[in-house]
Formats: structure tokens, C-alpha cells, sequence
């Protein structure tokens, strides 16, 4: 976390670990959330420049253009909608992009398990 903006956002940097052949890549990313009324939480992110994000020549910046999430408890369970638009900034392998696509169905699957945590507990996000 490079900086906590308010209760419901932050300012993140991330590193990703590449497979061979390509670069780690990494992105500074604002990220923010919103408890509807319905129960219903709204996750939006989006890639941006920040004065504290660690300059490391070997890693290449990659963007975020909308990384979102819906996510909606129901009968015990979250239901998850998804919806991500991200450049490498560079060069992907095929093999490399269908793994990419099916990380981000266990992602999907990681946050509304981790969401159902959350909600048996009672905390709040």
C-alpha cells in the first residue's frame, strides 16, 4: 500500500511474476469500493502515476485501463460479476495469454470465497 486515500480506497503497487520468456511486469493502481444499499459491494480499479511507486529498471509498467468488480450476497453465497481491460505494454506469448485468462477465473473465484469469509465473520471492508 503506498497510500490509503480514504475508508474506501487505497493506492496500491503490485509486481507481477512473469513466465519465461517475458519481463515482470508491475502497476500502481488506485483501487476503491462502495457498499450499495441493497448489500451489494462495487470494487473499481484503475492503473495511475505516483510520486512513491519504486522505480525498478528490470520491470516493465503495465496499465489498467478498468479492472471492476460486482460483487452481490445471496442465499449464503456472493455471486461475482468481473469485468478487467489491461495492457501488458509489450509483447505475450499465446501460451502466456490463455493462462492469464484462466487466473482470472480462480481470481473470480479467490474473491467471492474470500467474500464469504468476510461475510460469516461480519467484517467489513
Amino acid at each position: 500500500i503506498l497510500e490509503r486515500v480514504d475508508e474506501c480506497s487505497l493506492i496500491l503497487y503490485h509486481v507481477y511474476k512473469m513466465p519465461f520468456p517475458m519481463k515482470n511486469r508491475y502497476i500502481t493502481m488506485m483501487i476503491a469500493w462502495k457498499h450499495l444499499d441493497d448489500g451489494q459491494i462495487v470494487v473499481n480499479s484503475k492503473s495511475l502515476k505516483h510520486k512513491d511507486t519504486p522505480v525498478v529498471e528490470k520491470l516493465i509498467e503495465m496499465e489498467m485501463h478498468v479492472d471492476a468488480f460486482l460483487l452481490k450476497p445471496q442465499d449464503g453465497k456472493v455471486h461475482a460479476q468481473y469485468a478487467g481491460h489491461y495492457d501488458p505494454c509489450g509483447s505475450v506469448p499465446e501460451f502466456v495469454k490463455e493462462m492469464i485468462g484462466s487466473e482470472q477465473y480462480g481470481r473470480l473465484a479467490l474473491t467471492a470465497d474470500g467474500y464469504n469469509k468476510i461475510v460469516k465473520k461480519g467484517i467489513t471492508i
